[in-house]
Order: structure tokens, then C-alpha cells, then sequence
């Protein structure tokens, strides 16, 4: 959207932005201070997880690489800035599941052939190393069946969504693992 339409009104405000989006959030934190912001700006994801060093350099308060489930929190709210930290490559099922009453799921208008959709990621990693791509984890790492399918339920019958969208390298991989969540749908 629109820069004029990014909100003012937070304590903390945080990008996670791969390679090809990463000026974008430079565009977009560049905005926020123009503003007057004096918070704290947060990035993370792949560019962080590759590229902290460039993200401080390119006037980020914190960086957080590789996942940032339990980094995330130390980096909004901790008391240092200019610092990066490091995230865990943990057990997916360990982290907590998205929370999604935090959000205004109104400002989102995410169809599937008419139905209102959302994504949700059930692994990471890749096990291929193509010259092209920027993931930089090899190790896979799903999240379990009954995590997947309880995480479903949550999204469809809490929150109204009607599709999925599954924006995994790897999704089909594992075709047993796949075939069951499938079969859930």
C-alpha cells in the first residue's frame, strides 16, 4: 500500500523482508522516521539473517537472524540497539502458534478464487543449494501433522478463512507427510 497509510501510532515497528523487498523496507523505515518516530526498527528474516551487518549499517535499531520466534522479543523490547541477534533453529512445533487476534485481520484482502485466504507455513529449510535462491538453511524442519491440522482448525473455524496457501519450497516433499494434511483439508 500507500506509505500514507502506514500507522503511527506504535512502539516498534518491524520488517522482514527477503533480498528483492529489501529496499522497500528501507523506503518504508526511512518514511517512519521522517515522521518523527524515535522507536525502535526491527528487521529480520532472510536479507537480515544474510546481510545484518548491511541492515545496521542501513539504519535498522536491531537485527534478528535466522528464526525469530524467541529472538524477537529481546529485539523489540530489549534495552540495546545496534545489536543482532541471533535466533534458534528449533523444533517447529516448539514455537507458539501465531496469535491471530493481535492482528486487524480486516486490512487484509487475501482472495482464493472469491474465498477469503491466508498462508501458513508447515516447514523450513531446503536440502537443495541452487545458485539463484537465497534460502541459507539445508536442514529441514516440519511441523508435525497434528500441529499442522490443529493450526488449520484455528485459522478456518476461529477466524473465518476459507483457503490456504502453503508459500513452502518444500511443502510437497515429503509426499506422506503432505497426503495427510491434504486429506485433512
Amino acid at each position: 500500500g500507500d506509505m500514507v497509510d502506514i500507522p503511527m501510532n506504535y512502539d516498534v515497528y518491524g520488517f522482514g523482508p527477503t533480498t528483492p523487498e529489501y529496499s522497500y523496507a528501507l523506503t518504508a523505515k526511512e518514511f517512519i522516521r521522517e515522521q518523527g518516530f524515535k522507536g525502535r526498527i526491527v528487521i529480520g528474516g532472510p536479507h537480515a539473517t544474510l546481510l545484518s551487518k548491511q541492515c545496521l549499517d542501513d539504519g535498522f535499531d536491531c537485527v534478528v537472524e535466522q528464526d525469530g520466534e524467541l529472538a524477537t522479543y529481546e529485539a523489540f523490547y530489549g534495552d540495546t540497539k545496534g545489536t543482532i541477534f541471533k535466533g534458534f533453529e528449533a523444533d517447529l512445533d516448539n514455537y507458539p502458534p501465531i496469535d491471530y487476534s493481535l492482528v486487524d485481520l480486516s486490512k487484509y484482502k487475501y482472495l482464493l478464487n472469491g474465498r477469503p485466504a491466508t498462508t501458513m507455513i508447515t516447514s523450513r529449510g531446503c536440502p537443495f543449494k541452487c545458485a539463484f535462491c537465497y534460502k541459507n538453511y539445508t536442514k529441514i524442519r516440519y511441523k508435525s501433522v497434528p500441529s499442522v491440522k490443529e493450526e488449520i482448525h484455528n485459522i478456518c473455524i476461529n477466524f473465518g478463512y476459507d483457503a490456504l496457501v502453503f508459500p513452502e519450497d518444500i511443502f510437497i516433499l515429503n509426499k506422506e507427510r503432505t497426503e495427510k494434511i491434504i486429506w485433512y483439508l
